[in-house]
């Protein structure tokens, strides 16, 4: 079964021939290869071009051709996906707007980014009472991401004072 998931976002444009840069949120880099059409803003592009340049992936649409027409596609990328995945493993748009808890089974907020730069970060935008102004950034590694529970929706996270000080 397969089903329309983020795959990256438009990082920026290339030339002036409508090519766009993508960053890139999957694992396999192959894949979009083998994709023949994107999703931008709700819209369906068929692919012409893929190409990998640096850390993204160069790709150019039908009826985008030229840099001032790129430039009116912004956000994510989506493309249809097979829903098989390993065990542990979620995608970036599942991922987005799950609830979150602390190791003590508190709420903190939601998910509202995930940045794949350098080092893997999620975002989450707090809940009123913790008195954040901006989100709270944690690594996406075990020592802080303690479970991820696709059938209940939540994901549970070891938050330490500082992270929520950077955030305020």
């Amino acid at each position: 079964m397969s089903k329309k998931r983020i795959i990256g976002n438009i990082a920026g444009y290339h030339g002036i021939r409508g090519e766009m840069k993508i960053f890139p949120l999957l694992d396999d880099l192959g894949a979009f290869y083998n994709f023949k059409e994107i999703d931008i803003e709700g819209k369906t592009y068929e692919l012409r071009s893929v190409r990998n340049h640096k850390q993204f992936i160069l790709v150019t649409l039908a009826g985008v051709e030229s840099l001032t027409e790129a430039e009116k596609l912004k956000g994510y990328v989506e493309a249809e996906l097979n829903d098989d995945l390993a065990i542990g493993e979620i995608y970036i748009d599942d991922l987005i707007s799950m609830p979150v808890i602390d190791q003590n089974d508190k709420p903190v907020g939601i998910v509202s980014n995930y940045y794949s730069t350098g080092q893997n970060l999620v975002g989450i935008e707090a809940i009123e009472e913790l008195n954040c102004k901006r989100e709270i950034l944690l690594p996406y590694v075990d020592e802080f991401i303690l479970e991820v529970n696709k059938e209940k929706r939540y994901l549970k996270v070891k938050l330490e004072a500082d992270m929520l000080e950077l955030a305020q």
